[in-house]
């Protein structure tokens, strides 16, 4: 199988369908609906930022996964491998976090060192964001020098990919959690919350949009078991 990918409709696209789910979320935090319960909780369920299992999510996650799959073909093309196929293995373990919340799960370990140093939750209401942030931190000092080795323009838009996503994964979430412990769930906590999930979508489609300018520009074409990436007009064969 062939995949063709033009950068320029990736980007446009999927800034469109970025929008579109922006424009519902907005709609079901404005609450329009009230006179049609069913109709709110419908959309509520479908296009709230901040549920699971719904249009955004899986959205993410396909954006995600796209990212994973092309940082393990350019893995299986370039000569030196090791730091795009962790950074394939990192994507690919966001993506299935985004669906199954496994960050949730290590929130236990946050609340135990904060508990241990006895430091109130306040930003670190969400706990989870201890762990990943001290991995995403052991992460960035092990690629410092593989960036170097990358085109500057190639290094500078994952450098800004990345600085975009966490802001709103890490950054976002600890204000949301700040607010959610002091004023409970409110209407601002969902513009929040929109705020962090905007800034992770745009945050990965820039990376993958990074990643496709790389193959154009320095491979031209990628390969992995199953399938072929090449650049210019899309289309799947």
């Amino acid at each position: 199988m062939t995949i063709r990918i033009q950068k320029e409709r990736l980007w446009k696209g999927g800034l469109l369908m970025i929008t579109l789910l922006l424009l519902f979320n907005l709609l079901v935090i404005l609450r329009l609906s009230y006179q049609d319960r069913i109709f709110v909780n419908e959309w509520e369920y479908l296009f709230n930022f901040n549920n699971e299992a719904n249009l955004p999510t899986y959205f993410s996650t396909a954006l995600l996964l796209l990212a994973a799959l092309l940082l393990g073909a350019i893995g299986r093309t370039v000569e030196t491998k090791v730091h795009w196929y962790i950074l394939s293995g990192v994507f690919l373990f966001l993506a299935v976090d985004e669906l199954a919340q496994i960050h949730e799960r290590f929130g236990v370990v946050g609340e135990w060192m904060l508990d241990l140093h006895g430091v109130p939750k306040g930003l670190f209401y969400y706990a989870w964001v201890i762990p990943y942030g001290f991995f995403t931190a052991c992460l960035a000092v092990l690629m410092l020098d593989f960036l170097r080795t990358l085109p500057l323009i190639i290094s500078r838009l994952i450098i800004l990919s990345a600085v975009v996503f966490l802001s709103g994964a890490i950054g976002m979430e600890m204000i949301s959690g700040w607010h959610i412990e002091k004023e409970g769930l409110t209407q601002f906590y969902y513009v929040l919350t929109t705020i962090e999930e905007l800034l992770e979508m745009l945050g990965v489609l820039l990376f993958n949009y990074t990643l496709v300018l790389y193959i154009e520009q320095h491979l031209g074409a990628v390969h992995a078991n199953w399938v072929n990436i090449e650049v210019g007009e899309l289309y799947l064969v």
